[in-house]
C-alpha cells in the first residue's frame, strides 16, 4: 500500500493540476507537435515538456523500443502510465520475467530531421517487471534505460529533461522494418482532439 499524501503533497498535486487544466483549455498560446508514439507535445522551458497521450494519433508501424540521449524525471500529473523497462542480453540468460525478444539494435539521430545511423545490429532483449505510476506519482529514467511507455489515453505528463555529453543520439530497436517517431507539427484539429479528449477523461 502506498503511504498517503502529506496535505503540503496534496495541496501541490492540485495546484499543478489547475494549472495545466487550465493550459489545456487555453493551448493558443503554445506551440504543439505531435510525436509519433501519440504523445502531443509543447515546451514549458527549454528542458521541461507537458505530454500528452493518444494512441489514436500513433504512427503506423512505429518502433516503441528506445533509449534516450537524456536523463530525465516525469510526473504524471493525470491519467495512468506503464513503463515497461528491458535490458540487453544474451540469449538463454535469465533476467527480469526471463522473457527474451530478439531485435535490431541501431543508433539513431533524435528529433525532428533525424533518422537511422550505421547498420543494425542483432540483440536479445529480457522484459523486466512492468512498472504503473497515477496521478501524482514521479519516476526517474536513465538515458541508457531501454523501454517504451504506455500510458492510457488522455494521461498527462510532465518531464525535465537532464543531457548527456552526446545530445543528439540514441538506440531504437526493431522488428523487420524501422518505423519512425519523427515529431512533426501538429494541426489545429489534431490538439483540439487530444487535448478535448484528456480533459474530458482525466480533469
Amino acid at each position: 500500500m502506498k503511504d498517503p499524501l502529506t496535505k503540503e503533497e496534496a495541496m501541490k498535486d492540485r495546484t499543478i493540476k489547475a494549472l495545466v487544466k487550465h493550459l489545456l483549455e487555453h493551448p493558443e498560446s503554445m506551440e504543439w507537435t505531435l510525436q509519433g508514439f501519440g504523445m502531443l507535445r509543447c515546451y514549458l522551458e527549454p528542458e521541461v515538456r507537458l505530454h500528452v497521450w493518444d494512441s489514436r494519433f500513433k504512427a503506423p508501424d512505429v518502433s516503441e523500443l528506445h533509449t534516450h540521449p537524456w536523463d530525465f524525471h516525469s510526473l504524471v500529473v493525470a491519467g495512468v502510465v506503464r513503463n515497461h523497462r528491458f535490458v540487453e542480453t544474451t540469449e538463454g540468460a535469465h533476467q527480469g520475467t526471463g522473457q527474451q525478444i530478439p531485435r535490431k539494435r541501431q543508433t539513431i539521430r533524435c528529433g525532428e530531421g533525424g533518422g537511422l545511423v550505421g547498420e543494425p545490429v542483432d540483440v536479445f532483449l529480457a522484459e523486466q517487471p512492468t512498472e504503473t505510476f497515477e496521478a501524482g506519482e514521479t519516476y526517474t529514467q536513465k538515458a541508457e534505460e531501454i523501454h517504451r511507455s504506455i500510458p492510457e489515453d488522455g494521461t498527462v505528463t510532465i518531464i525535465e529533461r537532464e543531457f548527456r555529453e552526446d545530445t543528439e543520439h540514441a538506440f531504437v530497436y526493431f522488428q523487420g522494418e524501422w518505423g519512425t517517431a519523427e515529431p512533426r507539427p501538429a494541426s489545429p484539429a489534431e490538439v483540439a482532439a487530444i487535448l478535448d479528449n484528456a480533459l474530458g477523461t482525466w480533469f
